[in-house]
């Protein structure tokens, strides 16, 4: 006979880890809400919560680094530029 009872949904399901993942403030809230009643899928939406917020912050500032290394890589610096462009009144 199968370890759980008839009444009882089955845990473990990592399809909640990739919602946490997707959307962390789903995945903290149901962690929150599920520690006692169903530890297993709380661990899961906890964890993905947890790795899909360190990917986002870390993707923000790979993204800024690129667009700031990108803008300056073309930019012209002042003092190189040309002091008919800044007339003086």
């Amino acid at each position: 006979m199968s370890e759980q009872s008839a009444g009882q949904t089955p845990q473990g399901n990592k399809g909640w880890g990739v919602l946490g993942f997707c959307i962390p403030l789903v995945g903290l809230i149901l962690f929150l809400v599920w520690n006692k009643d169903r530890p297993k899928d709380a661990k899961y939406a906890g964890i993905g919560a947890i790795i899909g917020v360190i990917f986002y912050v870390v993707a923000y500032v790979l993204f800024f680094v690129i667009i700031f290394g990108i803008a300056f890589t073309f930019g012209e610096p002042v003092e190189a530029a040309d002091p008919s462009l800044f007339p003086i009144a």
